[in-house]
């Protein structure tokens, strides 16, 4: 239930906006289809997405949007923050990578937030695309199948001690 998904986000997000003049909207359907994926790794799609948006949004609005288009679930995460150069939009969900490598950076992170959530959409036979303007804002795309693909390299064997597998 992907609008119930986007709604506890917001919940868990709320103690991240306490000193900022930022509010969070969900628009979202209630009559949506569900979406057959891995729950707790789409939350974290979306929960990372909204952790961004809240380090990079100092006043304004986040807003989690889905919507069903065709065979897909389209989130996205809108912020009104700073927003992302062009330039920097090239490199952003690379490994280790931030747009903002100065030695006055504001913002801490480890450059892998984005490099691990494309590869959860991916994983689920999704994408994720961004688009952005500096000073005005940025927003996430992801495009997940209403039928998670069944993705070789997300099978995992596991033996148990007994040695079944």
């Amino acid at each position: 239930n992907v609008s119930q998904l986007l709604n506890e986000v917001k919940k868990t997000s709320a103690g991240l906006m306490v000193n900022k003049d930022v509010e969070m909207v969900v628009e979202a359907d209630e009559n949506l289809p569900h979406m057959m994926a891995d729950y707790h790794r789409v939350y974290q799609v979306v929960n990372n997405l909204v952790s961004n948006a809240v380090k990079f949004t100092e006043e304004g609005t986040i807003t989690l949007r889905a919507l069903a288009e065709g065979s897909e679930m389209v989130l996205q995460v809108e912020d009104t923050g700073i927003g992302i150069s062009d330039e920097d939009l090239e490199m952003i969900f690379e490994e280790f990578t931030q747009a903002d490598t100065s030695s006055t950076r504001q913002h801490e992170g480890t450059g892998l937030g984005l490099t691990i959530t494309r590869r959860l959409v991916q994983l689920h036979g999704g994408t994720i695309t961004v688009e952005s303007e500096l000073g005005k804002g940025s927003t996430f795309t992801a495009r997940f199948p209403l039928q998670a693909q069944v993705n070789p390299e997300m099978l995992i064997v596991v033996q148990s001690p007994n040695g079944n597998k």
